[in-house]
């Protein structure tokens, strides 16, 4: 199982935890077995299509911190759809034509001329 997988299901599990009322000191506790803290996704309030968000942040024994926003219209603009805060610049745009970029080679992209593909993806 691949570490995104997993961190996709850690952010499911806490979302449902949360809306069953769990608090964030309990969460706290069930992630920090062998943890410091845990990269979650916190649900955005709803908002129109157009300004809606998505904010990245940790969760950490006094709550969330380091909290980031990030339009889910510059989500769906990269082409691999990462949800990894770091991955988009402060203009919104997204890492995959940064041949520099942390973390795509790591994930299994490839440097395929002038963008990051997947694996086997043709350009």
């Amino acid at each position: 199982m691949s570490i995104e997988r997993t961190k996709g299901q850690l952010v499911g599990a806490v979302s449902v935890l949360v809306e069953h009322g769990v608090s964030l000191d309990e969460i706290y506790e069930l992630v920090n077995e062998g943890r410091r803290e845990a990269k979650v996704i916190v649900p955005a309030p709803l908002a129109p299509a157009a300004d809606a968000e998505i904010e990245f942040g940790e969760i950490g024994p006094e709550g969330y911190s380091n909290m980031r926003k990030i339009r889910q219209s510059d989500v769906a603009a990269c082409p691999h759809f990462i949800l990894v805060p770091e991955h988009y610049r402060e203009d919104g745009t997204c890492l995959c034509d940064d041949p520099d970029a942390p973390g795509m080679a790591e994930w299994g992209y490839e440097w395929n001329g002038g963008r990051w593909a997947a694996s086997g993806e043709e350009s």
